[in-house]
């Protein structure tokens, strides 16, 4: 890390902190002495941003209703008192931490920032994306491990490896529960079109991206991350074109580190298949059919597919069924076998015995876990 970012680390006060976000989520306006309290906390829990974006989100922080309702209990247990105590000041941070909604500052074209998870900090908290999200999002970890949960996949990640996820796609990222702290930078971001291509990486995971970074090559991968959190923090005229950049060559560095037989160029005949298989998902089709879709022959579609996703036709429409499945089992009242019916399962007791062989536990297991 640069030397600005561990200062900021180090100087922020944890009880000032703390009382100028209850101040701000009371509605009160923020003197200069305040916010830059407020502001060097935040920096320091790994978001870089700069001031006046900063300034922007604060404006709207009293409007959300979970804050709000944070603000009526501190003000009805502190009374008159004007201070926290150090241990009130790391309740209140985890509370804080619980509610925070940082939308406002994902406005902008990138965010980065360097987080250090430990566990029964404040910050410590779970990373999840729902398929409302539009943003790709980087993790380079640094030091620790953390648990990456899909619907139907779990991937363990540790020093050296990046993670890419893309809109849309559902997990769940933490700091793996064996370990005491998981170090790692993360970036979000809307990709430029015309490298947009470079974001085809290896997949552990359904939707997931996932490289390591050789032991010799760390170094100057991290340097490419410092000098983004450097450019977030001191604005200038070319701030996004430098960003952009640098985005870029850390996105290249990592493609330069995929495996040789990893390289794939996109073919539009495998995006038509899978196309025509999302849209008929629950449908039952044939080899024939998907390779009439895609304009190639049965047996030059199943050499393809196998050598763009590493799986046949069929077992990558069975793990779309599974992806369904599980959303549904997770984030519905519907009975297990109607979900099995839906995502093209006519059988439950094959859908109960494909499900539990992709992810280990039953349908009902699997909700109540959930």
């Amino acid at each position: 890390m640069s030397k600005d970012f561990n200062d900021i680390t180090e100087a922020a006060d944890s009880q000032l902190a703390a009382m100028a976000m209850l101040r701000l989520i009371q509605g009160y306006e923020l003197s200069d002495e305040q916010l830059s309290d407020f502001y060097h906390y935040f920096l320091a829990r790994g978001t870089s941003v700069t001031l006046s974006v900063f300034r922007d989100w604060i404006k709207q922080a009293p409007e959300q209703a979970e804050l709000r309702q944070l603000a009526e209990q501190w003000t009805e247990m502190l009374g008159k008192r004007s201070e926290l105590s150090g241990e009130e000041a790391e309740r209140f941070h985890h509370q804080f931490a619980e509610r925070f909604d940082a939308t406002a500052v994902l406005k902008q074209p990138l965010v980065i920032g360097f987080a250090e998870r430990q566990a029964g900090q404040a910050f410590d908290v779970a990373l999840s994306n729902s398929r409302r999200n539009i943003r790709w999002t980087l993790h380079y970890t640094v030091a620790g491990h953390a648990t990456l949960q899909t619907s139907i996949q779990q991937v363990e990640v540790g020093p050296g490896d990046v993670l890419l996820l893309p809109p849309h796609a559902e997990y769940h990222l933490a700091r793996s529960a064996d370990e005491p702290t998981w170090n790692h930078f993360y970036l979000s971001f809307h990709p430029h079109t015309d490298w947009q291509h470079h974001l085809q990486w290896p997949s552990p995971a359904a939707e997931i991206g996932l490289v390591n970074v050789p032991d010799a090559q760390r170094t100057r991968v991290q340097g490419i991350l410092d000098d983004l959190i450097d450019n977030s923090l001191h604005p200038s005229p070319v701030m996004h074109d430098l960003e952009a950049n640098l985005l870029q060559q850390f996105i290249l560095r990592c493609r330069s580190y995929f495996d040789e037989g990893q390289h794939k160029v996109g073919d539009s005949r495998i995006d038509k298949a899978k196309r025509f298989i999302e849209e008929h998902l629950s449908e039952a089709f044939t080899l024939e059919q998907v390779a009439t879709a895609a304009s190639v022959s049965p047996s030059r579609l199943s050499a393809l597919f196998k050598e763009h996703t590493g799986k046949s036709v069929f077992s990558w429409r069975n793990e779309r069924r599974l992806i369904g499945a599980a959303n549904l089992l997770r984030n519905s009242e519907l009975p297990i076998a109607s979900i099995g019916m839906q995502m093209g399962f006519s059988d439950p007791t094959y859908f109960s015995r494909t499900f539990r062989q992709h992810i280990g536990c039953s349908p009902k297991q699997y909700r109540y876990q959930r």
